[in-house]
């Protein structure tokens, strides 16, 4: 998953006394250097924090994340851990928390964290959509397009859960719904190339070939080194002339969160 929606909370908390002010500075510094692709200089700051204040939550949350980014999710995990000790309410470190165990394949317990996050924040969008993503790793399509749902609802403009929904959609054979997600993706992120393509298998698939080479030329456009999408279009080409050879399965890629 992509850690974008990893962002680190800034949480300006009231805090007296001159080191406990350092820790939170250290922690503000932590996020530039994040943010300019420092890790090392973000995951010292952050040490700094801890040592001033060891009862930073934020300061645990922030090594966490940028384990996360690393790819330590089990160190990302212990993080969370002290995180959600310090913080039982802390519904951001649960949500990271999720996504770390995701990674490291624990599907359940990340569904568990995700759960717990919305239950500490009910209008919590990403919860949902990660909940939802995980949910269709295990194959439960319907619970996964109920989620993207919910994120939809409290999340209008949320390109990437009309995105998903339509995939789920297409696993179940809901072209038709399929492809007006894709729309909806593609309206609010216009430069969204595998939403062209995913839609352009979805045309495809209903036998709507040159409204799918459409689709793929402007995947092209956006990701012209894709073969995948060229080798469908070649597919809707001889499709739409009559030469069609024997198609192999569709292949749709997930939207990284």
């Amino acid at each position: 998953m992509n850690p974008t929606v990893l962002l680190l909370l800034l949480v300006l908390t009231n805090r007296s006394g001159f080191a406990q002010q350092t820790a939170e500075a250290f922690y503000l510094a932590a996020n530039v250097q994040l943010s300019r692709g420092d890790t090392a200089g973000a995951m010292a700051a952050c040490d700094r924090a801890i040592a001033l204040d060891s009862t930073y939550a934020e300061a645990r949350n922030g090594k966490g994340v940028i384990k996360y980014l690393s790819q330590d999710f089990k160190g990302a995990v212990v993080e969370f851990n002290a995180a959600v000790a310090l913080r039982p309410d802390y519904a951001k470190a649960y949500y990271n928390r999720g996504l770390a165990k995701s990674g490291s394949g624990d599907k359940d317990g990340a569904i568990a964290d995700f759960d717990t996050a919305i239950e500490l924040k009910p209008y919590y969008a990403e919860a949902y959509f990660s909940r939802g993503y995980v949910l269709g790793e295990l194959g439960y399509p319907r619970a996964e397009i109920r989620d993207y749902t919910t994120a939809i609802t409290v999340k209008p403009k949320y390109a990437e859960a009309y995105y998903n929904r339509g995939i789920a959609e297409g696993k179940l054979g809901f072209r038709k719904d399929e492809i007006r997600d894709y729309d909806k993706a593609l309206m609010i992120r216009p430069d969204h190339a595998d939403a062209y393509f995913n839609r352009g298998l979805a045309k495809l698939a209903l036998n709507h070939y040159a409204d799918a080479i459409q689709d793929f030329n402007l995947a092209i456009d956006l990701q012209p080194e894709s073969t995948d999408v060229y080798f469908h279009k070649g597919v809707a080409l001889a499709k739409l002339t009559g030469n069609a050879p024997k198609p192999e399965a569709r292949t749709k890629q997930k939207a990284k969160q």
